[in-house]
């Protein structure tokens, strides 16, 4: 005799292994329904009392029970098709202590949008100055670079060279084909197919 432990549904009669508990209750009522009439009606006693409290714990009181217990049976039985485990087998679960987290996510959120509203109002007072300053020395930032870029670097600071390895937005590493662009609004350093270049007219709508 075989005294290993053997988990599963295994039909306690002739030890035959099912895939389900609606498995081994349908092997019972054909292949045992002569043999062991105390055995198998335990069996189905313990299938009502097992979906009689499942649907007890969701199902509402009062009319319309029916109709729900209806359904929900039919929802049951399909996900068991589906899943291959039957409900039956879940443990009813308890609700544990309830916290409210509300004012902790409103504080939080008041503070992000507060941030983000400071910081987009930074960079339509630097693109506005940046947008004057162009217009009114256009001709001569045109023929010097180097004063154009002097007065883009004191509108915002920008990043070292030497601090920017990898473009932040790609991920791409920086070298003679990837080359390094200062943002003109926040003075970070990213890469030429990254960079949202605007015209000086749709600049003059946003500020």
């Amino acid at each position: 005799m075989d005294d290993s432990v053997r988990e599963g549904f295994i039909c306690p009669i002739c030890h035959r292994e099912l895939d389900s508990l609606a498995g081994l209750q349908g092997h019972f009522e054909t292949a045992h329904s002569n043999e062991d009439k105390d055995g198998l009606k335990a069996v189905k006693g313990l299938f009502g009392r097992a979906k009689r409290r499942l649907l007890g714990d969701i199902l509402p009181s009062g009319n319309g029970a029916a109709a729900v217990a209806s359904q929900e049976t039919s929802r049951l039985r399909s996900s068991s098709e589906a899943s291959g485990i039957d409900p039956v087998l879940w443990e009813p679960q308890e609700f544990g202590v309830a916290r409210d987290h509300f004012q902790q996510f409103k504080r939080l959120r008041e503070d992000n949008v507060k941030r983000t509203i400071i910081e987009t109002n930074k960079k339509v007072i630097r693109l506005e100055k940046l947008h004057d300053g162009v217009m009114k020395n256009r001709v001569e930032f045109k023929s010097d670079s180097k004063k154009r870029k002097n007065f883009e670097q004191s509108v915002v600071t920008w990043m070292a060279d030497s601090m920017a390895l990898s473009c932040p937005f790609c991920k791409g590493g920086f070298n003679v084909r990837r080359r390094k662009h200062h943002c003109r609004l926040c003075g970070q350093i990213i890469c030429k197919d990254c960079s949202e270049y605007i015209s000086l007219p749709f600049a003059e709508s946003l500020t």
